[in-house]
């Protein structure tokens, strides 16, 4: 059997104790958490919609956090928290109900806040997520958004 020698070679790396990563940070089984939010009304900045409950213990992983418009013409700029701080896993989402669908979600990344470099562990005061607005234009009622948030049990 023929063995590409590049690719083992570029396969291979120095597993000593010095740059093993802790499995425990980069691995498990993330469970999503799904909450679709059709507004009764026309939106406005300052709404608050409560998303889900998430378990006690549950850690929610900024990176996995997917806002999907599945129906609706407006816009709006949100922060994503909980009772406690309401931008504790993002903030500046902006989302285009018009041009943003399910082959073009926007997902959160660079609105991840520097206080997550540590997992927070979510309590019974903080495991209700919640999506604030901050910018909202031409939401109207009807309009439907779907919000998919990844999170781990420690």
């Amino acid at each position: 059997m023929k063995v590409n020698s590049d690719l083992i070679t570029s396969l291979t790396n120095d597993f000593s104790a010095a740059t093993k990563m802790d499995p425990r940070r980069v691995s498990g089984c993330i469970q999503y958490a799904r909450a679709v939010i059709t507004l009764a009304a026309a939106g406005a900045a300052a709404d608050v919609w409560d998303l889900f409950k998430l378990p006690v213990g549950a850690q929610v992983l900024a990176d996995h956090i997917t806002i999907i418009p599945l129906a609706g013409a407006g816009s709006f700029t949100a922060k994503i928290g909980d009772a406690v701080d309401d931008d504790r896993y993002g903030v500046g989402i902006a989302v285009d109900l018009a041009t943003t669908k399910i082959g073009n979600a926007t997902v959160l990344s660079s609105a991840i806040p520097a206080s997550l470099a540590a997992p927070f562990t979510v309590d019974d005061d903080t495991r209700i997520l919640k999506a604030t607005l901050t910018v909202a234009a031409g939401l109207d009622a009807g309009d439907t958004v779907l919000f998919r948030i990844g999170y781990k049990m420690p």
